[in-house]
């Protein structure tokens, strides 16, 4: 991808998408800890690995007796879904950059191989981008309908 302000944009939707999704996770975990509002915040971003966050969101879910087990496995293997994704936008996010000789920012130079010696052989960064966001949209959806869901109980 040489434009790197079209490569920022797409990035941008991802961590956007991403945040989206962890928003979702975070409501997860309110919803089903039994803590008051406050406490739950204080609790969830208290812990900075996102990774963490998921797994207490699931733990808390997993000792919900009040939600059906067909139900709560749905839900966690969605959060675990975004954990899937989780290496293409945590390198997206942190190890995509670089500097060129003017100290502008640019996409690092072996990022474009590293993605697709990992990921896919054949596919633009932006296709790989795109396809990360289009995941993680679909990933925010279903985490929605299942807030909604357990909202609704």
């Amino acid at each position: 991808m040489q434009d790197s302000d079209e490569f920022a944009r797409v990035i941008g939707h991802c961590s956007l998408a991403w945040t989206a999704c962890h928003s979702n996770v975070f409501l997860i975990f309110k919803l089903t800890s039994g803590f008051t509002d406050e406490a739950a915040r204080r609790i969830f971003f208290k812990i900075r690995q996102d990774y963490l966050q998921r797994e207490l969101a699931i733990s808390s879910l997993e000792s919900c007796d009040w939600i059906d087990g067909e139900r709560k496995q749905e839900i966690i293997e969605v959060v675990e879904k975004l954990g899937y994704v989780s290496n293409r936008r945590n390198v997206a996010v942190h190890q995509m950059w670089s500097r060129d000789e003017n100290d502008n920012i640019i996409p690092h130079p072996d990022a474009e191989n590293f993605l697709k010696d990992k990921y896919s052989q054949n596919n633009s960064l932006r296709d790989l981008f795109g396809k990360l966001h289009e995941e993680l949209h679909n990933i925010y959806h279903q985490l929605m309908d299942h807030c909604e869901y357990i909202e609704n109980l």
